[in-house]
C-alpha cells in the first residue's frame, strides 16, 4: 500500500487501468452487474450500449430459430454427459482402469462446474454469442481428444477440456433465454430447454449403446463433432449480434493491436493484474478449483486399491481439499473487497465470484443446495441403473439404455407439463419440495431390484425417480431468478450471476454424484468379495472383477451377481439420502411467485379498470362544470 501511494507514476498506471479499462465500453455491463448484484445505485456512463441486448425480447419466427438453435446446442453438452454411461465399462475393460471410470463422468461435469461463474463473466467482456462460440469449439476439440484417447488418463483429459467448453453452452444457452424471453414466458421457454437435456438422455443410452455395441466406444465422441458443427451454424446466423457484440468485434483489431503493443510496459502489466485480481477474482477460482480436485482425487483413492481411508495420502487430499474449498469462500466473502481496494487504492465496483447478496439470500442458497442434492442423486442412479443390467444380467450396451426409458419418459413428460403449470400460475417451491419428497421414495423403490426382478419392475421401479429430477431440475432455475428484485437498475444483468451460480451447483452434483457412487459401489463390492473366500474372482481388485465378469459371465443368480447387486444397492441408499438432505431444503424456499398470464390479465384488468373510473371522473366532472355554467347564466338572466 505504501509503494502505490508513495509512488506517483505507480498511482497514475492504476489510475490508467482504471479509467481507460476498467471503465471503457466493454467492460461497463460488468461493472453495472456489481451494482445490481449488491445494491448499488451506481449510475451507468453507457447505459445504453451496454444495455442494448437485455431490452430486446424477441417473438415469434425470430424466438423459435433461437431457441431451437440453443435446444441443439444444449442437447449437445447434455449428450456428452449420458452417453458415456453405456460405454463405461467397456472402456474400462479395454484400458483396465475401472477405479478412474468414475472420472469419464466428474472429468466433464467438475470443470464444467467451477468455469461456469467465469463463462458469465467472459460473456460479459465480450459478448454473449462470441463467448458460445468459443465454447462450442472448445467443447468440441476436447470431444475430438477422448474420441482418439489410447488411455484412461488421456481419455479423462479430453472429457476435463470438453467439460470446460460445455460449461460456457450450459451456462450461456441459459443466460441468453432469460435475457430474450419476458418473465412470464421464461418458466415455460426453459421447461423446453429442460425437455432438450431430457431428450439427450433418452438418445444418450441409444446412440451410445448401438455405438459401442455395433460400432466402437469412440463414435461416442467422435458423434459430437457433425453434431457441433451444425449446432454452431445454426446458432451463429439465428442469434443476431447485438450493439454489444458489434462493438466488441468492431474494436477487436485495434484491441488486439494495443495489446501487443502494450506488451512489455508497466501498463500492461498492472492492466493484467487488476483484471486478474478484481475483474475475474482468479485467488478464489484457484482455491476453489484446487480444493475440489483434491477433494475428489481423495475420494477416488479411498474407493481404489492402492490406498485405504486411513492412508496419509487420502487423509491429506481430502483435509487439504476441504481447507482450499472453506478458504474460497472466506476469501470472497470477508477478505476480496478490503484487499483488492488495498493493492489498488480506488472505488471502482467489485465483487466476487459468488458474491455476498447471494451468500446472505437464505433462499437461493436453499435453492441450490437442493439442485446440488438432486442432480447427485440423478447421475448416481443413472450410472447404476445402467450398471445393473449390464452386470447383473449381461445386457449390452444399446439393451441396458433401451432399459432406461421408463425413466426418462417420465423425466419427459413431467418437464414440460410443470412449465405450463408455472406459466399459468407462477407457482414454483410446492413442485420442488414434492419433487424432492419423489426422490426419497424414488430412491427407495430402487433398493427393491434384487437378481430375481421381472419386466414389470424394471419398468415400475424407474418411472418416480424420472419424475423426481424432472420437478427440480428447472423449478430450481427459476426460482433463483425469482429472487431478483426487478426494480433495481440493470436487474437482468443480475440473471448472468445467478445463473451461472445455479449451472455451477447443478454440475458440481454431478461430479460428487459421479465420484460419490462410483467410491461406494468398488469399496462395497471389495469387502464383500474379501469376505467370500470361495469365490473365483477373490483377492481380484476392482477392475479385475469387473473384467472376469465380463468373459465368465455365471448367470443372474450366482452368488457374484447377489454381491454386485448389493453394492449396487448401497448406491440406491446413498441417493436417498441426498434426496432426503434435498428435501429439508426445498422447506426453506421461498413461496414467491413469478409473473404468469393470471396475473398479467389481472393487471391488465385492473389498468382498464382504473382506465374506466378515470374516464368516469372525467364525464363527471365535466357534467359538474356544464351545471356551474347552466347554473351562472340563470344568475346572470336573473341580475339583468
Amino acid at each position: 500500500m505504501s509503494k502505490i501511494n508513495n509512488n506517483n507514476s505507480t498511482t497514475k498506471e492504476i489510475e490508467i487501468i482504471h479509467t481507460n479499462s476498467i471503465l471503457s465500453n466493454n467492460d461497463t455491463s460488468l461493472l453495472h452487474t456489481q451494482n445490481t448484484i449488491e445494491g448499488q445505485n451506481t449510475k451507468p456512463s453507457h447505459s445504453k450500449e451496454a444495455n442494448a441486448e437485455h431490452d430486446e425480447y424477441y417473438y415469434g419466427v425470430k424466438l423459435f430459430t433461437v431457441v431451437a438453435s440453443l435446444c441443439l446446442i444444449l442437447f449437445l453438452a447434455a449428450l456428452d454427459i449420458i452417453i458415456v454411461s453405456t460405454c463405461i465399462e467397456q472402456v474400462s475393460r479395454q484400458f483396465n482402469d475401472y477405479s478412474k471410470s468414475g472420472w469419464m463422468v466428474t472429468g466433464y461435469s467438475l470443470p464444467s462446474s467451477v468455469f461456469s461463474l467465469l463463462w458469465g463473466r467472459i460473456s460479459a467482456k465480450v459478448g454473449t454469442k462470441i463467448s458460445l462460440s468459443v465454447s462450442i469449439f472448445i467443447f468440441e476439440l476436447g470431444s475430438l481428444i477422448a474420441a482418439v484417447a489410447t488411455s484412461m488418463n488421456m481419455l479423462i483429459g479430453g472429457r476435463i477440456i470438453a467439460g470446460v467448453g460445455g460449461s460456457g453452452i450450459q451456462t450461456l444457452c441459459f443466460i441468453v433465454i432469460s435475457q430474450i424471453v419476458p418473465e412470464f414466458k421464461r418458466g415455460f421457454i426453459i421447461s423446453i430447454m429442460s425437455i432438450t437435456f431430457a431428450i439427450a438422455s433418452i438418445a444418450g443410452p441409444f446412440i451410445g449403446g448401438a455405438f459401442t455395441t455395433h460400432v466402437t466406444w469412440r463414435w461416442c465422441f467422435y458423434v459430437n463433432l457433425p453434431i457441433g458443427g451444425l449446432a454452431f451454424v445454426l446458432f451463429y446466423f439465428s442469434f443476431k449480434f447485438n450493439s454489444f457484440d458489434l462493438q466488441t468485434c468492431k474494436n477487436l483489431p485495434a484491441t488486439v493491436g494495443n495489446f501487443f503493443k502494450s506488451m512489455g510496459t508497466r501498463h500492461f502489466y498492472y492492466r493484467v493484474y487488476y483484471e486478474t485480481m478484481v475483474t475475474f477474482d482468479i485467488p478464489s477460482f484457484i482455491l476453489s478449483t484446487a480444493g475440489f480436485t483434491l477433494f475428489l482425487l481423495g475420494l477416488t483413492f479411498a474407493g481404489g486399491d492402492s490406498f485405504t481411508w486411513n492412508s496419509g495420502a487420502v487423509i491429506t487430499l481430502l483435509t487439504l481439499g476441504g481447507i482450499l474449498v472453506i478458504l474460497s469462500f472466506i476469501y470472497d466473502y470477508f477478505i476480496f473487497e478490503k484487499f483488492t481496494m488495498y493493492l489498488f487504492n480506488d472505488q471502482a465496483p467489485r465483487f466476487p465470484l459468488i458474491t455476498k447478496s447471494t451468500i446472505n439470500n437464505f433462499s437461493i442458497v436453499c435453492t441450490n443446495l437442493t439442485n446440488f442434492l438432486v442432480s447427485g442423486f440423478f447421475i448416481s442412479a443413472n450410472l447404476y441403473i445402467i450398471q445393473y443390467f449390464q452386470l447383473i444380467f449381461n445386457n449390452t450396451a444399446w439393451k441396458a439404455g433401451v432399459h432406461m426409458i421408463p425413466m426418462l419418459v417420465a423425466n419427459c413428460l413431467t418437464v414440460p407439463t410443470l412449465g405450463i403449470v408455472n406459466k399459468k400460475t407462477g407457482i414454483l417451491k410446492p413442485f420442488i419440495v414434492l419433487a424432492s419428497m419423489l426422490g426419497i421414495i424414488g430412491s427407495g423403490i430402487l433398493c427393491l431390484f434384487s437378481v430375481n426382478s421381472n419386466s414389470s419392475d424394471k419398468i415400475g421401479f424407474l418411472i418416480l425417480p424420472g419424475i423426481a429430477f424432472g420437478g427440480v431440475v428447472q423449478t430450481t432455475l427459476i426460482a433463483v431468478q425469482a429472487q431478483i428484485d426487478k426494480t433495481k437498475p440493470f436487474a437482468k444483468m443480475e440473471l448472468v450471476s445467478l445463473t451461472s451460480i445455479y449451472s455451477l451447483f447443478k454440475l458440481l452434483g454431478m461430479a460428487f454424484g459421479g465420484i460419490f457412487s462410483n467410491m461406494i459401489f468398488d469399496v462395497s463390492l471389495l469387502n464383500k468379495v474379501s469376505a467370500n473366500p470361495s469365490l473365483s474372482v477373490y483377492g481380484m481388485n476392482i477392475d479385475e472383477i469387473i473384467s472376469y465378469r465380463g468373459i465368465h459371465f455365471d448367470g443372474h443368480n450366482s452368488l457374484l451377481a447377489v454381491l454386485l447387486n448389493e453394492s449396487i444397492r448401497n448406491v440406491y441408499y446413498m441417493c436417498i439420502g441426498l434426496c432426503g438432505l434435498g428435501f429439508l431444503f426445498s422447506l426453506f424456499i421461498s413461496n414467491k411467485k413469478t409473473a404468469h398470464e393470471r396475473s398479467k390479465k389481472e393487471s391488465k384488468g385492473n389498468t382498464e379498470k382504473r382506465e374506466e373510473e378515470k374516464e368516469e371522473g372525467e364525464e363527471e366532472e365535466e357534467e359538474e362544470e356544464e351545471e356551474e355554467e347552466e347554473s351562472q347564466q340563470e344568475k346572470n338572466v336573473q341580475l339583468v
